[in-house]
């Protein structure tokens, strides 16, 4: 695979592994990536905390009970949560892989917890009802941590576009449609709105010069400007 890696960037870039280096170059050494904010060390230990409150702990311990089993499971979780803390822009996409690896590695430690116990009561195995009672007290957990209110916002971010765009997917001859106060990354884009027509994020300076290539709008918190009329609103997000 890293050979792979390396070929590809030989024939796209012109030198092997140079998407690699420049990133590298471009965000440590000219610090770009923090032109989008910086947050402390501790960024993600606080967020861990506010989401999977005490849960954090209990899934820290497992994970270093199972790390005796698997060492490579924690050594790899630790080098990238360490790595990111130290870098000043911080997005928690980047150390997904983290939380991956120390969830798999709680797994690990709560099965081997078990068939401790069972051992210690002279047994040859986990029993299916200590099995049932762990699973069980998993899903609880989680399910728990779903509706705290943390998550609760995760679930239901941005939900007022996604009602939006499902209304302009029904709506009879679209030919444009114009993104007003609604930054592009937060949209679903085609995948919502189903309709074979180009999606404009002009601005304001540029909504009245170029209003002849869209006859559809997406407004954030806004009245309809003329001629457009409004036909519906979710939340503060309305199709005009």
């Amino acid at each position: 695979m890293t050979v792979l890696y390396g070929a590809l960037d030989a024939a796209t870039w012109g030198t092997p592994f140079e998407s690699v280096w420049r990133n590298i170059v471009i965000n440590l050494y000219y610090r770009v990536s923090e032109n989008w904010g910086i947050e402390p060390w501790f960024f993600y230990i606080d967020d861990l905390f506010a989401y999977w409150t005490a849960l954090a702990v209990i899934v820290l311990v497992l994970a270093r009970f199972g790390a005796y089993r698997v060492p490579w499971l924690g050594s790899a979780a630790l080098v990238i949560f360490a790595v990111h803390s130290l870098i000043g822009h911080k997005e928690w996409r980047f150390v997904y892989p983290a939380l991956l690896l120390a969830v798999l590695s709680a797994g690990i430690g709560l099965a081997h917890g078990l068939a401790w116990l069972a051992k210690r009561r002279n047994r040859d195995g986990v029993s299916p009802g200590a099995a049932a009672v762990a699973i069980a007290l998993v899903a609880l957990a989680s399910g728990g941590l779903a509706t705290t209110e943390n998550y609760r916002a995760l679930w239901t971010a941005r939900a007022d576009i996604v009602r939006a765009s499902a209304l302009i997917a029904h709506l009879p001859d679209v030919c444009g449609i114009e993104l007003d106060g609604i930054h592009w990354s937060n949209l679903g884009g085609y995948s919502l709105m189903h309709r074979d027509a180009p999606i404009y994020w002009f601005g304001a300076e540029d909504f009245a010069a170029h209003r002849d290539a869209f006859n559809t709008v997406l407004a954030n918190d806004k009245k309809a400007p003329p001629p457009f009329i409004e036909q519906a609103c979710f939340g503060k997000v309305c199709v005009m």
